[in-house]
């Protein structure tokens, strides 16, 4: 449940941000391109993908700074990714099809990597997973029957 507010509230922050350009960019269509922002590398990673270069992704957060566990865990990252998707149709419909296509992509990406995810742990099923940090506890779900 906190992790789905998490990440609500930074959807929330991605989408309601927006700026001013100074015209020195311009977007295929010869409009200047919308700014988003995200808190981690993951999101900016998946609004990157999904939003394409009609937007600016504004990360300012430093990448050593933040947490990578998403990431070891691709049903948690379709998740955002899928959040994310939802949230860009629903603020900017005017981007829709380019939405659908880039997450078309990437969720093809994620499961093909989840898929290979689970041909490396599939021998390690029903096996216990001892680690000093708790960043590996979504490896460890992999290994359980």
């Amino acid at each position: 449940m906190k992790q789905f507010v998490a990440i609500l509230f930074i959807l929330m922050v991605l989408v309601s941000c927006g700026s001013k350009n100074d015209g020195k960019g311009k977007t295929e269509n010869g409009e200047s391109p919308k700014t988003l922002a995200v808190t981690n590398y993951p999101l900016y990673y998946f609004t990157q993908k999904i939003a394409g270069d009609e937007f600016d992704i504004l990360f300012p957060v430093p990448q050593d700074e933040t947490a990578f566990t998403t990431w070891l865990d691709q049903s948690i990252a379709l998740d955002q990714a899928k959040l994310i998707y939802e949230t860009l149709r629903e603020s900017y419909p005017d981007y829709s099809q380019v939405f659908d296509n880039n997450y078309k992509e990437l969720e093809e990406d994620i499961l093909e990597l989840d898929s290979k995810m689970d041909e490396v742990f599939n021998p390690y099923h029903g096996k216990t997973l001892y680690a000093s940090h708790p960043v590996y506890q979504y490896l460890g779900t992999r290994t359980k029957s």
